[in-house]
């Protein structure tokens, strides 16, 4: 490389280390990914190239057998959805069904809007002789294109068409179809022999997932087994040894020897022999018994199953184990806490939790409940404390408490209806170890036995609990009152907060000095005295906090909204005496929560399962020069081996993962040495 062509790298490296300090974080969304919406269908048309459908018009795609997704389309919320994904056998022609669907020829690389499709939810497909001969099905109408979807016809619609829950033709004449008609009212499997346009009922009970096994042949699944047709469909019989597949199950595949299913409940089930027995080996991922899941076998053999809140769940070993493909979920987190620089865990509605092991990079979530949704009750949880690298507690609404041993593998229950009663609105939680722990559920209660006895505390009410170390610990009562001990709970002082705190949100406290208490229309208070007395701090009249954290004496940031509704960002960095602000306003989700990792990495959550970090966790890898420390001497190490790969071809200093060394990776490897500077390498 010539000099001048040093010195220009040089320059650009000088630029960038400026602007690197000169920007706030860029924060990196890890939850929900790729998507917070409802997933109705996946299709994997090779082992490489993928597609997942669902609400708000969303269209994810993989071209990397899954490892990595793209979003290609998702409107705003409330978008009609889309309801069905199928493609051909020759894996280039197929259809995004919903309320104006779409058509490939290419493989997905390219999808064709429809205008001559008749308007209606079309949520089933069926390719017939050929790619081009094709079917659609829905709540009362059948309708079909002889071109690929350019044109299109109806064949039959409401009342005498079925409502259409699964359909198979095997020829343009001859097709079936399980469902419901209205008139007649009855329910069934019915035939048709002329493309669609009139249906006869040859089966009287509920069925499902009708098919073609040869044009003479078919087959259905019932709640009694599998029922077989050898005469192209009139008459049919339960077969002997038949698969009786779990209860509401949604879809099935083969996979090897086994057969796979999922439910409605987001339950994955596992047989070997054919049905005669289920394993439950995933989940259940849903609250309620009817919800949109489905589930395709990849080219290579993988199995892979979508649904609820944006869930991506794969398995490589038929079925047998399960891995997350996707990142969080698409629902609220109400609280969330960060153990150490690796173990967090968030809860939010219907007992779902999010844990994470590698300081935020990835959220798996499971539902500690291990019951669907009881009507009536509210099953939320609203609390979680990593007391230890082991234990943690859970409790919300209904009285819910669990506790772990082992990390949020497993949990316990230890609250209602075994040991707490279902009235007990629990608001939050504090444990000082594995024994002694706090809990608000309107009044104050104390556990010595790990959250298996409570005993009242009298007097003491709130919605918030803190304890900075075993004698310093404040009670948010929720109007402008701060209770607070200093004995460990002996006793309880009262303090007030000055102004007029119209709504508090949050309470937050460094050590047993500095403390903070946020709210909306611009409320701000500030304590250096242990909470004894509070100051207002000026943070603007049109800012409304829903949370804060300090990071020191001097740097403190909060989430909230403006006046327009806007996500904003806010941070000091002398105590709260002045504050830059970041809005956010491509947020369609909330920011509600923000935490701290001991390393000083901060991690926010919000609406939808939103979570954002400004950086992982790091290891010192930007110890370029070896000599233990991250340093000045690091730069020149780097650019060293930088120069020497540009000039040999060598991938070395290629930190972006491009396949190529360019001046992206200075940008990589000062982002890596910035965060292990600030991590203290």
């Amino acid at each position: 490389m010539s000099r001048r062509a040093r010195l220009a790298a040089l320059a650009a490296l000088s630029g960038i280390v400026t602007a690197a300090h000169a920007q706030p974080p860029a924060w990196i969304q890890t939850s929900c990914t790729p998507s917070y919406c409802h997933l109705a269908d996946v299709h994997f048309p090779t082992a490489q190239r993928g597609f997942v459908i669902g609400a708000n018009r969303t269209i994810l795609r993989t071209e990397d057998g899954g490892a990595t997704w793209t979003v290609d389309r998702q409107d705003p919320p409330g978008t009609e959805p889309w309801y069905g994904l199928a493609f051909h056998q020759d894996n280039l022609h197929g259809f995004i069904l919903g309320n104006g669907a779409l058509r490939t020829e290419n493989g997905g690389q390219t999808w064709l809007p429809m205008p001559s499709l008749p308007i209606g939810s079309w949520d089933h497909a069926d390719f017939a002789s050929s790619a081009l001969s094709v079917y659609f099905g829905t709540n009362g109408a059948v309708a079909h294109t002889p071109d690929g979807g350019v044109t299109w016809s109806i064949r039959s619609g409401y009342p005498h068409c079925p409502i259409v829950e699964s359909m198979d033709f095997v020829t343009d004449e001859l097709g079936l179809v399980s469902g419901r008609r209205l008139q007649p009212y009855d329910q069934g499997i019915y035939r048709t022999t002329d493309g669609g346009q009139t249906w006869t009922r040859v089966y009287e009970n509920v069925a499902r997932d009708v098919r073609w096994l040869s044009p003479v042949v078919a087959e259905a699944s019932t709640s009694d087994g599998t029922i077989r047709s050898e005469d192209a469909g009139l008459t049919w019989t339960l077969q002997p040894g038949g698969i009786a597949f779990p209860p509401g199950t949604a879809g099935h595949v083969q996979a090897g020897d086994a057969l796979v299913a999922v439910t409605g409940l987001g339950e994955i089930f596992r047989s070997v022999d054919q049905g005669a027995y289920w394993d439950l080996v995933y989940g259940p991922l849903a609250e309620l018994g009817d919800e949109a899941w489905a589930i395709t076998k990849a080219p290579d053999g993988a199995v892979w199953v979508v649904g609820k809140y944006g869930f991506i769940l794969r398995s490589i070993d038929t079925g047998l184990t399960w891995t997350q493909s996707s990142s969080g979920m698409g629902l609220l987190a109400n609280d969330l806490d960060m153990f150490d620089n690796a173990l967090g865990m968030a809860v939010g509605g219907h007992g779902y939790l999010w844990r994470t092991v590698d300081g935020g990079r990835r959220w798996v979530v499971t539902r500690v409940l291990d019951h669907p949704l009881i009507f009536g009750r509210s099953e939320d949880l609203n609390a979680v404390d990593v007391v230890d690298d082991q234990f943690a507690v859970v409790a919300g609404g209904g009285g819910l408490m669990y506790r772990t041993y082992d990390a949020g593998q497993t949990w316990e229950n230890i609250g209602y209806p075994l040991l707490l009663e279902g009235n007990l609105g629990i608001t939050d939680i504090c444990f000082l170890d594995r024994d002694n722990g706090w809990m608000l559920a309107g009044g104050l209660y104390r556990t010595f036995t790990g959250g298996l006895i409570w005993e009242p505390v009298p007097g003491v009410t709130g919605v918030e609990i803190h304890f900075a170390d075993p004698l310093h610990g404040w009670v948010l009562v929720g109007n402008n009152v701060i209770r607070r001990t200093t004995n460990g709970g002996a006793t309880w002082q009262s303090s007030t907060l000055p102004g007029d705190p119209l709504v508090l949100e949050s309470m937050t406290w460094l050590d047993a000095s500095t403390g903070w208490v946020v709210g909306r229309f611009g409320y701000c208070a500030k304590s250096t005295n242990g909470g004894a007395s509070w100051q207002l701090q000026n943070i603007g009249a049109a800012n409304s906090l829903f949370d804060a954290v300090p990071l020191s004496a001097s740097e403190v940031w909060a989430v909230g909204f403006d006046s327009s509704s806007n996500n904003i960002i806010m941070r000091s960095l002398n105590g709260g005496a002045t504050w830059n602000r970041w809005v956010r306003s491509n947020d369609s989700q909330t920011l509600d929560i923000i935490r701290k990792r001991p390393d000083g990495g901060l991690h926010i959550a919000g609406f939808f399962g939103l979570m954002l970090t400004d950086r992982f966790p790091v290891d010192c890898a930007a110890d370029w020069d070896q000599d233990g420390a991250v340093g000045t001497g690091d730069v020149s190490a780097f650019l060293v081996a930088w120069f020497g790969d540009l000039a040999t071809g060598g991938l070395g200093t290629d930190l972006d993962g491009s396949g190529l060394v360019t001046t992206a990776d200075l940008t990589a490897f000062l982002a890596e040495w910035f965060a292990a500077l600030d991590a203290g390498c």
